[in-house]
């Protein structure tokens, strides 16, 4: 056999065994970017007159929250390069004083406080609220499957992959087929805690089960936003900003592996 058809089978082998590699990544691309376009529309139409995301179309529409609503909808337009979008909001965000959820902040790779403190909402102009998680210590934090994605963010943004791992694994061993079970909704789940765990497990290396995001992307309301609470049988009330970004990130992170 001639060394030039050595050399053509031993570069096509190269090729069948390296493309499934490759390609691997296209997937989540081509399969959630239609959910994930819908709610980035979603959320570009909660813009209002102050330049802000309002909390919902709804009750709600008269309260911008700073963080954690549009502090998450500026990351998810950033993420998206969706560049006119994230400079008005940005441009908006800073005619404001600055606020710290410290929670959130994780996501972003930021140093938080921790252990954790309950949440504490003022409002800080007419119309304009923030949440702050500075109030009293929560004791039992780790029974909250929410908390426990992001103390796990917190421990892969300190280094710490191993316990970044136990409290992923932990959080997830609160879940049965459709989300996460809480005590206090029997019957209802969270969609933020559905999003978080998508997107911790995208962001600290596990593999992520695609029937996890085949379920959250089912919760995508006609409007394109996600509400706050679901049941097996779909979505529960209206859509809110904060959710609809949780899940926009959500689906980046993934889009991102």
């Amino acid at each position: 056999m001639s060394r030039r058809i050595c050399a053509l089978l031993l570069l096509a082998c190269l090729l069948i065994a390296c493309t499934p590699r490759q390609a691997a990544p296209a997937e989540p691309l081509a399969a959630f970017q239609p959910y994930l376009g819908r709610s980035l529309s979603y959320l570009s139409r909660q813009v209002d007159n102050t330049g802000l995301l309002h909390a919902g179309p709804y009750e709600s529409a008269a309260r911008h929250w700073l963080v954690p609503d549009n502090r998450l909808a500026l990351w998810a337009f950033e993420a998206a390069h969706a560049t006119e979008a994230a400079t008005k909001l940005h441009t908006a965000l800073a005619a404001m004083a600055p606020a710290k959820h410290g929670l959130i902040e994780a996501m972003q790779g930021e140093a938080i406080p921790w252990p954790p403190h309950s949440a504490v909402q003022q409002e800080v102009q007419p119309g304009i609220w923030i949440e702050t998680y500075g109030g009293d210590s929560i004791a039992d934090w780790e029974s909250d499957c929410a908390l426990d994605f992001i103390a796990a963010l917190h421990a892969w943004n300190s280094g710490d992959t191993g316990e970044a791992q136990r409290l992923y694994a932990e959080a997830m061993g609160k879940f049965d087929a459709a989300g996460c079970r809480r005590p206090e909704l029997p019957d209802r789940y969270l969609t933020r805690d559905l999003a978080l765990a998508i997107f911790t497990g995208a962001r600290i290396g596990e593999q992520v089960d695609k029937r996890r995001i085949d379920a959250l992307v089912a919760l995508q309301t006609p409007s394109g936003g996600f509400t706050t609470q679901y049941t097996a049988e779909g979505p529960q009330g209206n859509p809110t900003t904060a959710d609809t970004a949780y899940v926009a990130l959500a689906l980046m992170a993934v889009r991102q592996e």
